[in-house]
């Protein structure tokens, strides 16, 4: 056989080798080129396949013969080839895509920790696997990235950092809630003695949520948990605070007031005034003990655009069985439309309840 015919015969082999390939379809171990010297295994034990290929194919005959001789060899020694390559690619391959499918839940950390709780469910079933699966992965690009270009350096390095994606999120969303709970200190500026302020409820909802979800998270995810129970507390204390103080304050205020002055009010218009008061549903008068009808301002004059009016403002204050006391502000009027008589008077709210301190009745 001369050079020519062998060098035919080596390219054919080569042929059917691609063709065999391009057969097996997308499999990641088919994929593999298969080696047609010991020099060209991707791995496995290339000084065995070279020292069984010595001792075999000397004397398989010609050139040709002893090429095939080694090419069989060299497919039995190399690892990309086996069984257990393709299991391998085939696990690898089942972790990334499950990393492309959450990577999603990973960064976009809000809806995750407000008041999504199928969401809330998701995220937590998922980090319970996360760090195990990363370094799964590792593990196997490790032992094979030599075989494949499936094997992507820059897919080992996403898996690699997918973990700390989850602890990021959760962490970016603890910040925010703990900036807000440094907000809750008192205001060197407001009134003194005033307490801080409380979290707003939607800050105070994602601060219960990440706690609660913190004794549901393995430790290396937990961030600040303490930190965030304490300034739920801290708001708690400071709402609670915050209405004392607000009612010390009222408190204050009513002890300064006084029923407005005047003189009695006239019968007709006193008849007004109860009609008005009464038709308020909150009204009480069950619960009156003692009330006075004062006229607090002397008649007044004006015009709206041509129709003429008069006005007469009346204060109602009033005494409850709990001895509680307050005043209503009502104003008198009557109308002249140009051509036309006087309406009768009527009466109108002028301005709500507003209590004062019933030692000045």
């Amino acid at each position: 056989m001369n050079k020519t015919e062998v060098r035919c015969r080596i390219l054919l082999g080569l042929a059917a080798g691609v063709i065999a390939w391009a057969a097996a379809g997308a499999s990641p171990a088919a994929a593999e080129p298969e080696p047609n010297t010991c020099e060209e295994i991707a791995k496995g034990d290339v000084p065995g396949c070279k020292a069984e290929a010595a001792r075999t194919c000397a004397d398989a005959g010609d050139a040709w013969a002893r090429r095939q001789c080694e090419r069989k060899i060299a497919i039995k020694y190399d690892q990309c080839l086996s069984s257990t390559f393709e299991k391998a690619a085939g696990r690898k391959q089942a972790l990334f895509e499950k990393a492309g499918g959450n990577d999603a839940m990973a960064s976009g950390s809000k809806a995750y920790f407000d008041d999504d709780d199928q969401a809330e469910q998701r995220w937590l079933a998922r980090v319970q696997t996360v760090e195990a699966e990363s370094a799964e992965y590792a593990a196997l690009h490790k032992q094979w990235a030599a075989c494949s270009q499936t094997f992507r350096a820059d897919d080992a390095e996403m898996m690699e950092g997918l973990p700390g994606r989850y602890k990021a999120a959760y962490k970016e969303t603890a910040d925010k809630v703990l900036a807000k709970m440094k907000e809750m200190e008192p205001d060197p500026n407001a009134k003194k003695g005033m307490p801080g302020s409380a979290l707003d409820d939607g800050v105070k909802k994602t601060a219960e949520r990440l706690v609660a979800m913190a004794t549901k998270m393995p430790a290396s995810f937990r961030y600040k948990d303490k930190e965030l129970k304490a300034g739920l507390a801290q708001s708690d204390a400071n709402a609670a605070a915050m209405e004392t103080w607000k009612a010390n304050e009222r408190a204050a205020q009513i002890a300064n007031t006084r029923c407005t002055p005047g003189k009695p009010l006239g019968g007709s218009f006193v008849t007004l005034a109860k009609k008005l008061i009464l038709s308020n549903q909150y009204a009480n008068e069950r619960q009156v003990v003692k009330q006075v009808y004062r006229q607090t301002s002397a008649l007044e004059r004006g015009r709206h655009g041509l129709i003429s009016n008069e006005t007469i403002t009346a204060s109602v204050c009033r005494m409850t069985s709990a001895n509680t006391c307050s005043e209503i502000h009502v104003l008198l009027i009557r109308e002249k439309p140009p051509g036309n008589p006087w309406t009768s008077w009527e009466a109108r709210f002028s301005s709500s309840d507003e209590p004062f301190n019933c030692k000045k009745f």
